[in-house]
């Protein structure tokens, strides 16, 4: 099931389509931007190879011989921050977010805002963590109620 990637030559949107098979995939002819309907031009995707015989590292200590090069093309539209400022890493994830079209999750809309007003990182970040876990939990929940409803019904 392959998942292709495209840039938008036109509004430089980057974007992914999913297809069912290659098949589809060639049968489907160019996929076309989503934000203003140029064709897209297919990227290279990234990827991470990791051998079984090899002993695991830490990602951090990942090298270029590694992991395939992670940038999109030559130019780098989106650089990280050069330093530990905590109001401009939110402002470039924003800026990514626009850029990519991808929607920020609310939980992370929240924690940059509360970055870009000055919060402690550790705060926000711990603050993050409990958010995502009380998500994740109230999801299990849920889908426990579900299971226990059509087993009712049955």
């Amino acid at each position: 099931m392959p998942i292709y990637e495209y840039r938008c030559p036109q509004c430089r949107m980057r974007f992914s389509t999913f297809y069912p098979s290659i098949a589809a995939a060639e049968a489907a002819g160019p996929a076309q931007c989503p934000r203003c309907g140029s064709i897209g031009e297919r990227r290279f995707s990234r990827i991470a190879v990791l051998r079984a015989s090899a002993p695991r590292e830490p990602a951090d200590s990942w090298d270029d011989a590694t992991m395939a090069d992670e940038r999109w093309d030559e130019e780098d539209d989106f650089p990280l921050p050069e330093d530990d400022n905590p109001q401009a890493l939110a402002q470039w994830a924003r800026q990514l977010a626009a850029e990519t079209g991808e929607p920020l999750d609310p939980l992370l809309d929240q924690a940059l805002t509360d970055l870009e007003r000055g919060a402690d990182p550790d705060t926000v970040m711990e603050r993050l963590d409990r958010a995502m876990e009380e998500e994740a939990d109230q999801a299990e929940t849920e889908e426990s109620l579900q299971e226990s409803e059509v087993t009712d019904l049955e």
